[in-house]
């Protein structure tokens, strides 16, 4: 047990059970009142009655409730610092503000034999002024949770102006990583699935799945180069869903090289605008403004 002051006391204590995720409160063994227990610490609490008497108000006669554990507050340097999850058999400072009887924890640090997995959290508050409940709406945070969820997350938030937020969730036990804004604004990569998908807020949309990639959006998809595009397939199919529109190549040249034959299907015709030259033609009729059979 340190050397008490003015304001406060300091003693050891060893945790009575698991703390709760989420909760800055825990239970505690103070060794310095029970210093000859020995063997497992259990929580015990009982009803005791108890008789006073007085002079003047006479004799009163009650009933209370003991406890060999305390309960003590995460003690942090600021609100925004989160607890470490202790667990039950390790080893913790306590704090005690004689002036309001308020019990105080830290983890001292030896946590040998007991932790393992664990979760921790760090947060920086977002917003101007004091700030009494630190949370997800007004702070900055980064979340590991070996122990339940298997996950790392890093937040922000929008309390100081941001006109947007920003998640990144890596979550092994699943096998993803996920980053994502709040406009719905996505990039996830599932290892295990083979799995890589973008899409934004307009749903514009790449999606890698195993050997297929589907690329979409609602309004133009631009592929741009300085030299040229090569698509390197045996069989390439333009399916017009809607059954509207066309196909327009604005070039200079147009040359198709087939090592058997060239069919081109039409409902209404085709149109062939300017001197053309075939070796052969095989139709149920040739109609035009010009033909000629000769070279040109």
């Amino acid at each position: 047990m340190s050397s008490p002051t003015n304001a406060e006391r300091k003693v050891t204590g060893i945790v009575a059970q698991d703390k709760a995720a989420g909760s800055r409160e825990i239970l505690v063994f103070l060794q310095d009142t029970r210093p000859y227990d020995s063997g497992e610490l259990k929580p015990i609490t009982q009803k005791v009655k108890f008789q006073t008497n007085d002079n003047q108000q006479g004799t009163a006669v009650g009933e209370a409730t003991e406890s060999n554990v305390v309960r003590a507050v995460f003690k942090g340097s600021a609100e925004s610092d989160m607890p470490p999850d202790v667990v039950k058999g390790e080893t913790v400072e306590i704090t005690q503000d004689v002036n309001s009887s308020t019990l105080y924890w830290s983890a001292s640090g030896r946590t040998t034999g007991n932790r393992s997995r664990e979760r921790k959290e760090m947060r920086a508050v977002n917003q101007e002024g004091y700030v009494k409940n630190v949370d997800d709406g007004n702070s900055y945070f980064i979340k590991i949770d070996t122990l339940t969820t298997k996950e790392i997350r890093l937040q922000t938030c929008m309390s100081d102006g941001e006109k947007f937020a920003y998640t990144i969730v890596i979550n092994p036990k699943e096998s993803k990583i996920t980053i994502c804004d709040n406009e719905n604004n996505e990039i996830c990569i599932d290892s295990k699935e083979e799995h890589i998908f973008m899409r934004n807020k307009s749903e514009s949309i790449i999606d890698m799945l195993k050997k297929c990639i589907t690329i979409g959006c609602h309004e133009n998809l631009i592929l741009k180069a300085e030299k040229q595009i090569v698509m390197d397939t045996p069989c390439w199919t333009n399916n017009n869903s809607s059954g509207d529109g066309c196909m327009v190549m604005d070039c200079k040249g147009l040359q198709i090289n087939a090592k058997e034959s060239v069919n081109i299907k039409s409902a209404n015709g085709i149109g062939l605008h300017g001197p053309t030259e075939a070796q052969s033609i095989v139709a149920g009729g040739i109609q035009g403004e010009y033909y000629s059979t000769g070279k040109y």
